[in-house]
């Protein structure tokens, strides 16, 4: 199935489910979502069956590689000088700690 006739179907199932649920009583759509649910739950209890019933492949032994060995160059390349560590400024919350809020101009002095 291509991609979009795909699209167009699922398109078209949930504006067909849309249309039923908006013309519906609340009465239907209660067993509407009913209905949907336990389908649901009759489906997942099919796949965990059949899921339980799989056969279990073992995985595969992979054969341990030989190492590569890089061939040696005469020149020697130095490692690159590591970085001063940098300095971590502390937010100062010990100052907003006291901090107070300013008092507001009562408007009915």
């Amino acid at each position: 199935m291509s991609s979009a006739f795909r699209t167009f179907t699922s398109a078209a199932g949930v504006g067909s489910a849309c249309y039923l649920l908006a013309t519906s009583t609340w009465d239907q759509v209660l067993l509407l979502f009913l209905a949907a649910s336990l389908g649901w739950c009759f489906f997942v209890s099919i796949m965990a069956k059949r899921q339980a019933n799989a056969p279990r492949i073992a995985p595969k032994k992979v054969a341990k590689a030989t190492p590569m060995v890089a061939a040696r160059s005469e020149t020697v390349v130095p490692a690159p000088a590591a970085e001063p560590p940098r300095k971590v400024y502390k937010f100062p919350i010990h100052q907003l700690a006291g901090a107070t809020i300013p008092k507001t101009v009562q408007a009915f002095e």
